[in-house]
């Protein structure tokens, strides 16, 4: 459905290329799938997912090269009158935070039939009918009240769900959804994650969620990619990448989730060192326990097997 090739995303001063924020990046989304894109803040989760409607965060930040195809056209070369064709109503972003993602000054009711309004031609009694039966798809309490209500007056979970409600309102192909769980408590959180599995199962939608949280991905993801550093990692089938971690970023992200067998008061193990950009080749180098020498220099993708991938020399031996 949508493929993302060598793709390249940078900071852009006056005209000037600054650095590199996403480098070289590869993806692929099937139809009716959900993809996880895993890593910690900076490693260019959030702007890899932008880039999938051509959306950019800021005016100094530019897609410098590659492609997003999707349905067999490439966003990047479409005009702002062919993407608002496609944005909302083919792919639809989900942003991190539900609170500032909505307008404070209109009413759910109203942000949600704004969506009707400029891609359907249905009436106002409509609309409020469409628009009450998203509310109660997303098992939205008294969805009525909550039409007339503001932002501030929802919860952060039923925000959350008004954002997925406006998410299939135009029976878009593919659901972006960015840190969709967090600060949410864990029971919202697996109510969210329902909510997407219903999506994949029911509605056929494909769903990309960009994520830090491994624990996220094992209850929903079926692809994984791994991020760092602005380039993808590592990728596979879900199991693979659980049950066969290669590279050394992903076996330490995989070992410091908590686990209900963990020893009492036992600390998780740590990653050395901060997330910043390498000087080397290898984007996790500096914070790598088994590189050498040889990592400075080079890096290539090896491929494990046919749902496998690890961009790491090393790989065969983590």
């Amino acid at each position: 459905m949508l493929e993302v090739n060598s793709l390249k995303i940078a900071l852009v001063e006056q005209g000037v290329q600054k650095k590199l924020l996403v480098n070289d990046v590869n993806i692929k989304i099937d139809q009716a799938t959900i993809v996880a894109l895993v890593g910690e803040s900076g490693s260019g989760k959030s702007l890899t997912a932008y880039s999938m409607l051509n959306l950019m965060p800021s005016d100094n930040l530019k897609i410098v090269e590659g492609k997003v195809v999707f349905n067999g056209k490439d966003i990047l070369k479409l005009n702002e009158e062919q993407l608002r064709t496609i944005r909302g109503a083919e792919i639809f972003m989900i942003p991190q935070d539900p609170l500032t993602a909505l307008n404070p000054v209109l009413t759910i009711e109203e942000q949600i039939g704004e969506l009707f309004k400029y891609h359907t031609n249905l009436n106002k009694k409509e609309i409020r009918e469409r628009c009450l039966s998203l509310l109660e798809s997303v098992k939205l309490s008294n969805p009525a009240a909550r039409l007339k209500s503001y932002p501030h007056q929802l919860s952060g979970g039923e925000r959350q769900r008004v954002l997925i409600a406006m998410s299939i309102a135009l029976n878009p192909s593919l659901v972006v959804a960015d840190e969709p769980t967090t600060a949410l408590d864990v029971s919202l959180q697996a109510g969210i994650l329902q909510l997407f599995t219903k999506m994949k199962n029911e509605m056929g939608k494909s769903v990309v969620i960009i994520t830090h949280d491994f624990g996220v991905v094992k209850m929903i993801a079926e692809h994984i990619y791994v991020m760092y550093g602005g380039r993808i990692v590592e990728e596979g089938d879900k199991d693979e990448i659980l049950e066969n971690p290669a590279h050394p970023y992903t076996i330490g992200l995989l070992k410091s989730v908590p686990s209900i067998k963990s020893v009492p008061k036992t600390p998780l193990p740590m990653i050395k060192g901060y997330a910043e950009k390498s000087r080397y080749f290898c984007p996790f180098f500096e914070r790598c326990d088994i590189s050498d020498s040889n990592c400075k220099e080079q890096f290539e993708y090896t491929i494990l097997s046919s749902k496998h991938t690890v961009l790491c020399i090393k790989a065969k031996r983590c």
